[in-house]
């Protein structure tokens, strides 16, 4: 019923905006097929777009471009079309008999005009202050000519992906700023350690919608991915920290959606878009020419008063990417404002600020495209030592404070080496992209890794973990460090993805959830997708559920998926659908190599 009534609200959303999605009602899965010409994406079936549409909608109220010099040959990278319109704003008043700004080299594009009626409304710190741009022309590019055999290249090539380079240091900007997220900073620098990011991935990063993006693993199964979006963080906090959690990856692009934060904070248009030409020097310095595409700030109606400093730095990044190859603007805005200005509440959840499922669907109609058309896929090479048949994995989700919860020790009384998550206190949330490097009951390596793909919260022995588990009823899974506490996921549901896996093989999982609480009756539906999408459910809670009538968390049953095979790509989708009450649970999860 669920998946219905969303793809109702999108066919609506398809008729307002004029997505190519003509026929987004018509529900899909494993089962059920879409028709040639179209693809299933998030349950229902939506039209393939091979190319951006050469009719861009009318323009009544676009503001003026910004202006740039000319470039010649081979210096200046060739632009690449649009793929979407303007945002529908009011357009920006000139300045009036103002002397042309004079561009340091004449050869390049000069930097976006920022007027200071409209830019310089916020005090800035004395570290971070607007340059006053009546008096003064902002700091220009430094010309960087593509190389020479670059432009000799026959027209069927591409380029090689160019950043610019700066005349002035755009990273003073951040001179005497401290930046927020150390902590998580710190927990993703531990993890890294232990399960090093491969060097071809896409590092997706940013501010909270990224963080709470949960099908971004699914959507882009075709890339390895680097999940790092840490809630309320700036932009600011991304460049940063960016030799921690960015040039430490090498990564093969970088997709962003980050600066509405630094917006809401006060921060000018001027000062985040020089905060983001310095993340682009650091990238290109530390890590060298790699495509960064910049999700515009999306409009929302939480924040509509401050929507015309959005426009002013989605309009500049949007400048500087039609000049420089390896940037990509991506137009976001223009498809949200489509459906009202503000935006529709039906795109947020209750704060109408955050996306809900039908925001993100649009999200992703608009950005895989994109994705797809900048950065290039690698076929999949299985991984080596892969285990053999009948192998198994088991994880212990939960906490480790030993208030809450406990790792399981190995080898345990079956004498099976269990994987434990990195420890952390009940209560503590867990952000996608957190991973854990995976070995077998026989203590074997594997090339296999568990990553959250959305956000959780541990709890356990103090709020209604399974203490006592009888092996009469769950058998060899009857460990009590493993079921005595859980990770657990709100109405939104959460999810995990399972990498590394060989997809010529089937697999079979095992699922345990449970706790203790009356009130309720809660019940949680593991989605498993791969090659097809399969699922089982567990009631967890509930008065009376135990096996003798007064205990009321699940103490007897387990949820198992048999025989899926991984998509193309080695992945496992498990997805924690919160089917019935309030919550979702996780307290351990087997995987086996049929």
């Amino acid at each position: 019923m669920r998946r219905v009534i969303i793809s109702w609200m999108v066919a609506g959303l398809c008729l307002l905006v004029l997505i190519d999605c003509t026929a987004p009602a018509t529900l899909c899965d494993d089962q059920i097929a879409c028709s040639p010409g179209f693809v299933c994406q998030s349950g229902f079936c939506v039209a393939i777009q091979e190319e951006p549409s050469s009719e861009p909608a009318p323009e009544p109220t676009k503001p003026e471009p910004i202006k740039s010099e000319p470039q010649p040959e081979p210096t200046k990278p060739e632009p690449r079309p649009e793929p979407s319109v303007e945002p529908v704003v009011e357009p920006i008043a000139e300045k009036k008999d103002e002397p042309t700004r004079d561009v340091r080299d004449a050869g390049e594009p000069g930097k976006p005009d920022f007027s200071e009626a409209v830019v310089d409304t916020f005090t800035e710190s004395a570290q971070e202050s607007t340059p006053d741009t009546s008096t003064e022309p902002l700091p220009e590019k430094a010309t960087e000519s593509v190389p020479e055999q670059v432009a000799e290249k026959t027209p069927d090539v591409a380029p090689l992906p160019q950043l610019p380079t700066w005349s002035d240091n755009p990273c003073q900007v951040l001179n005497g700023v401290s930046p927020g997220y150390g902590g998580v900073v710190s927990k993703w620098q531990a993890q890294d350690k232990l399960a090093p990011a491969r060097k071809d991935s896409l590092l997706v990063i940013g501010s909270s919608s990224i963080r709470l993006w949960r099908t971004l693993q699914k959507e882009l199964a075709a890339w390895p991915i680097i999940h790092r979006g840490f809630g309320g963080s700036r932009l600011l906090d991304v460049a940063a920290h960016a030799e921690k959690i960015v040039l430490p990856y090498k990564p093969k692009a970088i997709l962003i959606y980050a600066g509405t934060n630094d917006i809401a904070a006060g921060k000018s248009p001027t000062v985040v878009y020089d905060v983001y030409r310095c993340l682009i020097e650091k990238v290109k310095k530390g890590i060298g020419d790699i495509p960064i595409m910049f999700i515009g700030v999306t409009p929302n109606p939480a924040r509509w008063a401050k929507w015309s400093d959005s426009v002013k730095l989605n309009g500049a990044v949007r400048q500087l990417s039609a000049a420089w190859s390896g940037l990509t603007y991506i137009d976001i805005p223009a498809t949200f404002l489509k459906m009202g200005q503000p935006p529709s509440a039906s795109l947020f959840v209750s704060d109408r600020l955050h996306l809900n499922v039908v925001g993100y669907t649009v999200w992703n109609m608009v950005i895989k495209p994109v994705v797809q058309a900048v950065v290039s896929t690698t076929p999949y090479t299985v991984p080596s030592s892969q285990p053999a048949s009948k192998s198994q994995v088991l994880i212990d989700f939960g906490p480790g404070d030993t208030d809450d919860g406990n790792p399981t020790k190995s080898p345990d009384s079956y004498n099976r080496y269990w994987n434990n998550w990195h420890k952390v206190n009940g209560g503590a949330g867990l952000l996608p992209g957190e991973t854990l490097a995976l070995h077998t009951t026989t203590n074997q390596k594997t090339p296999w890794r568990v990553t959250l793909a959305g956000a959780m919260t541990t709890n356990g022995i103090k709020n209604g973990g399974l203490l006592a588990p009888k092996t009469s009823l769950l058998g060899k899974y009857a460990i009590a460090t493993a079921t005595q506490d859980f990770f657990y996921a709100g109405a939104a549901g959460s999810g995990l993805v399972v990498t590394g896996l060989d997809p010529s093989k089937t697999y079979t999982l095992t699922l345990f959830g449970s706790r203790d609480w009356g009130s309720e009756t809660r019940v949680t539906r593991y989605e498993v997708s791969g090659a097809k999408t399969t699922s089982a459910s567990l009631t967890t809670s509930g008065k009376g559920i135990g096996a003798n009538g007064t205990y009321s968390g699940n103490e007897k049953s387990l949820a198992v998926v048999k025989s899926v095979k991984p998509d193309q790509w080695g992945k496992l989708h498990i997805e924690l659908v919160t089917e019935k009450g309030s919550f979702s649970y996780l307290s351990l999860l087997s995987l086996e190599v049929d």
